[in-house]
């Protein structure tokens, strides 16, 4: 029994998962720009499997630019090391 609820709640959580996605999935874009304003809006509200979907949709690589040897950055990031390129 305890087995068959541990199951009932997985597919429950399953379910909302899904229901998430069917919303943020089906809500169409008006012009080209409200796409990236939609995914803006509601990132908050993505589950992590949404927000995968949508950064695999919307990001072609991810560019590290090479720097020296050594310890030059001393531990610090640099943004300016990572390129995006966009779809």
């Amino acid at each position: 029994m305890a087995e068959f609820a541990r199951e009932i709640s997985r597919l429950e959580g399953k379910e909302r998962e899904t229901r998430e996605k069917v919303s943020t999935l089906s809500a169409a874009p008006v012009r080209a720009g409200s796409a990236a304003a939609r995914i803006i809006r509601e990132w908050g509200r993505y589950t992590v499997d949404v927000k995968r979907e949508e950064i695999a949709k919307s990001i072609e690589a991810v560019v590290i630019k090479p720097v020296g040897k050594g310890g030059a950055q001393n531990g610090e990031f640099r943004a300016d090391l990572v390129e995006i390129v966009w779809k």
